[in-house]
């Protein structure tokens, strides 16, 4: 007779959020907290989804507009309300900027749908997950902290 095991089913607990009309959702793990959008230290040299750098109990934070980081164009500026998602991976803090936070949902892992495009390429993107309101693309987390937050600057020989 052969015993059957039932490998126990990993539920993902995920915060869904928009960029512009594009929804998304993260890992609820890696975040810390919501804020709203504070007064942000400008930093010359950097890449433009680079936003600033908030003060948060004495530590600079970088942070990021993620709809700029993920190709997406911003024209309007930040309105006050504003959310910044302060996430974590341990060892480095990140603000993530988006447009609204839609709530938590929870997602069986083996509904993420994981396509060649997501991952033969560099994308922000570990798969997507149907839900109630639609598609939403689960962001990857690593690819967030992997982002190159200075850029090199060339100097015009006159």
């Amino acid at each position: 007779m052969v015993k059957e095991y039932k490998v126990p089913q990993k539920n993902l607990t995920v915060l869904h959020f928009l960029l512009q009309d594009v929804q998304v959702c993260m890992d609820l793990a890696y975040l810390e907290k919501i804020l709203p959008l504070p007064l942000l230290e400008t930093v010359p040299a950097c890449p433009v989804y680079f936003v600033g750098l908030m003060n948060l109990k004495n530590k600079c934070i970088p942070v990021l507009d993620l709809a700029i980081c993920t190709g997406l164009l911003r024209e309007e500026i930040y309105p006050l309300n504003i959310p910044i998602l302060l996430c974590s991976n341990g060892i480095h803090q990140v603000g993530l900027i988006v447009d609204k936070v839609l709530g938590l949902n929870t997602v069986d892992e083996k509904h993420i749908e994981v396509h060649e495009e997501f991952t033969s390429s560099n994308s922000p993107f570990y798969g997507a997950v149907t839900l109630e309101t639609g598609v939403s693309l689960l962001l990857d987390i690593n690819w967030v902290f992997a982002l190159n937050l200075a850029q090199p600057v060339e100097y015009s020989q006159e």
